[in-house]
């Protein structure tokens, strides 16, 4: 085992170690992108009560050139989102090297899952 990343099953153990050290940078990025966020908030006097304009992926480069604090926030947010959806990517690629057909149903399950979780909280209407 390598420094808190757990072993699953079936799996390569680089796989799961590459896998843990890419989540682990991910969820750095995502929450430091936040942090950066809050920080432009905070400089900018804007209150997080205040509407947030829609927000496409064009305007989100947009936000992050222009230092707007929903920039960072929203690219944060997707990215620490997008985790869970790699890990998943990472075991199935795994499994199939290792021939479970089993958990790679699984995995693909869980991905499906996720991915309607992810495309239902986009289309949800505040």
């Amino acid at each position: 085992m390598s420094r808190g990343v757990t072993r699953t099953p079936g799996t390569d153990e680089s796989l799961e170690v590459a896998i843990g050290r890419l989540l682990t940078l991910a969820t750095r990025i995502g929450v430091g992108l936040v942090g950066v966020g809050v920080a432009l908030m905070l400089v900018r006097d804007v209150s997080p009560l205040a509407p947030v304009p829609a927000l496409d992926p064009g305007s989100v480069v947009a936000a992050l050139a222009a230092l707007r604090p929903e920039g960072p926030l929203v690219l944060g947010l997707a990215v620490i989102v997008a985790s869970p959806v790699v890990r998943v990517l990472g075991a199935l690629v795994g499994y199939v090297a290792s021939d479970e057909r089993r958990m790679a149903a699984t995995s693909v399950a869980i991905l499906i899952v996720l991915l309607m979780s992810i495309a239902l909280g986009l289309g949800a209407t505040p």
